[in-house]
Formats: C-alpha cells, structure tokens, sequence
C-alpha cells in the first residue's frame, strides 16, 4: 500500500510463530554517490544508530535488544535497509526507533570521527577476505564507466573526507517517504 506521504508499505503475514521483522529500506546505494561520496551511504548506515535528535544510542539499539530482539542494516549497490527482528513485542518500538533514526539523525560530529576509523578498518579486514577481494576486481574490471565497479564501501581518502554536513545533505535528499518501502 502506498502512504499519503509516499511511504510503500509491504505487509507478509507470518502465523506460524509469534515474531516478526520490520524492514525499512531506503532506495538508495553506492551507485547514487559521486565519486567523492564513494562510500557516503556506507557510513551513514553506520552512523544512523549513533544517535538522533530525541534518542541517544543506547536508546536505539539496546531498546531493541531489551525486548528480545536485534537490530542491524546494510547497504548495497541499490539499495540500504534499517531493520529489526524479534519476538512480536518489538513491532511497536521498532517502527518508532526505525522512523526516528532514518528521519531524525543527529550525526554527531565526535561520533562521525569515531565511526570514519570502525569503516577503515572494516575496509583493511575485507583484504583478509579473497572472496571479496576477488570480487571487488570483477566488479572493477567489468564496468569501467559504472559506479559498480566502486567498493560500496567506499576508499580511505573518500571516507575521511567526510563532514557531518555531507551525511545531513546526502539524507536529505534520499531519505524521504517516497524513496523508502517499509
């Protein structure tokens, strides 16, 4: 069903146990960033649980796990999804952390400085990894005018370019009701 405001909403009812995830997935991946913003999307997923105008990160996260569930996202190409899962007593918290962070984040910059080191040193791990070393050079060696051939993740230099004004700006261009299915 689509929202006055735009929102998609997808609703699968799952009866065979009491649980339930809530996804929030906004459209909008690595492909939509410029080469200096190579990495911008990854680090906004990253920096969305940090904290928003009303809730400090403990609030986000831990609210989450107090009630039995957990809570991550992702980013991809295309596409970067919020979501939480649990027992079905997390569905109303979770639609209120889940609004509130990808509407209302603060992106502290003291934060902002932390989180650019935690995504460097994912970047330096992912060389440990052959699998995605190898593709990485695939998607490089196939797509030479693409932004698929970037690491979603993004380069060093991109990623410590960042100003807490990049994240603002880059949400509030992407991060609007007609551009997410929840």
């Amino acid at each position: 069903k689509k929202l006055a405001n735009g929102l998609t909403v997808l609703f699968y009812p799952y009866n065979r146990e009491d649980v339930v995830t809530v996804k929030l997935c906004v459209k909008v991946g690595s492909t939509y960033e410029t080469e200096k913003e190579a990495g911008l999307t990854h680090l906004i997923e990253h920096m969305i649980f940090k904290g928003t105008e009303t809730k400090k990160p403990e609030d986000i996260v831990g609210a989450i796990e107090a009630l039995g569930g957990y809570m991550n996202a992702f980013t991809s190409y295309d596409y970067t999804c919020y979501y939480a899962a649990g027992p079905s007593n997390i569905t109303e918290k979770a639609l209120d952390i889940l609004s509130d962070v990808v509407f209302h984040p603060y992106f502290d910059p003291v934060e902002l400085e932390k989180e650019k080191e935690v995504v460097i040193e994912e970047m330096k791990m992912r060389l440990d990894n052959p699998m995605v070393v190898l593709f990485e050079e695939v998607m490089k060696a196939s797509y030479k005018k693409y932004p698929y051939r970037r690491p979603i993740i993004g380069y060093e230099n991109t990623v410590r370019s960042f100003k807490r004004e990049d994240l603002l700006n880059f949400v509030k261009e992407f991060y609007t009701p007609g551009n997410m299915i929840l």
